[in-house]
């Protein structure tokens, strides 16, 4: 008699989980689309998750860093409860509180209309070269600044006008700053007891006088030479030193080949006429 089937003979019927490999592949979860804008509602599970680089676009159409206080995210009852409305860049006092908290530390806003001369702050880096941080290490008395009254040297810049500096080179952010299509600036910043003892530099007291009436008749060959910056900047290189007829003093040491300064044909002099187009010391710049 002939053997009947065995129970290994036997056809069994697919699990659900070999009938989709065998079938149809499910379809991957698709992403969630991306909001561009900023002041968006999430969760604060999302905020923690979600990416932070890159800009984005406020409601008034101005581009601000993704990690910028006016792209924090809020719930309903967050949003519901800020009475004020969102500025250019985005901020709210409240956004700015909730962005910063993890600092502890008191956070101003100051904002700052730029005069003929900047808006009267020089900036310095952190003393620890292995720390990277942008200090106000002075305010110029005349300046605009100390008018408005806000920020003292020692405080640490966050962001200005949706741009986040906190963590940046100093050296960056002022050209940074200059570079700004803005006339108007916020500047927001922290303030920690005696910062002032963390920035690369000495704080700095004395500021350079306004060009209308200086006295040059002491020099020799004293040249005013307007320069248009170019993409690059001037297109000169500068170091501090003495000269054997005008004494103390920033001199240009090179030319920048194919620069704005060698258009001109400027050539290594004292700089002084040229305190007129801007103002530098040795370690900090003014912005």
């Amino acid at each position: 008699m002939a053997d009947g089937p065995g129970p290994s003979d036997k056809k069994r019927a697919p699990t659900s989980r070999e009938s989709s490999r065998d079938g149809e592949k499910p379809k991957a979860a698709q992403p969630k689309p991306e909001n561009k804008y900023s002041s968006g509602e999430s969760s604060e599970e999302e905020e923690d998750t979600r990416e932070l680089e890159g800009n984005v676009y406020t409601k008034n159409g101005v581009e601000i860093s993704r990690r910028s206080a006016g792209n924090v995210k809020r719930t309903k009852e967050e949003i519901a409860a800020d009475p004020e409305e969102e500025d250019e860049f985005g901020y709210t006092e409240m956004k700015i509180r909730k962005k910063y908290a993890n600092l502890k530390k008191r956070v101003f806003v100051s904002k700052l209309e730029k005069g003929r001369s900047g808006m009267g702050i020089s900036l310095a880096g952190h003393k620890d070269r292995n720390k990277m941080a942008v200090f106000i290490c002075g305010i110029d008395p005349s300046g605009t600044a100390a008018k408005e009254g806000i920020l003292q040297p020692g405080d640490e810049i966050l962001e200005v006008n949706g741009t986040v500096f906190q963590g940046r080179c100093h050296l960056n952010v002022t050209s940074m700053i200059k570079g700004m299509p803005f006339t108007s600036f916020k500047f927001i910043v922290v303030r920690r007891p005696d910062a002032i003892q963390s920035c690369a530099v000495p704080q700095v007291t004395v500021f350079p006088t306004p060009l209308p009436g200086e006295d040059y008749s002491q020099f020799k060959g004293v040249h005013l030479v307007p320069i248009k910056k170019g993409t690059y900047g001037l297109g000169i290189m500068i170091i501090e030193g003495k000269h054997a007829e005008v004494g103390h003093g920033i001199f240009v040491s090179d030319v920048q080949e194919g620069g704005a300064a060698e258009q001109i044909k400027l050539e290594n002099s004292a700089l002084p006429w040229l305190k007129g187009l801007f103002e530098m010391t040795y370690e900090h710049k003014p912005s």
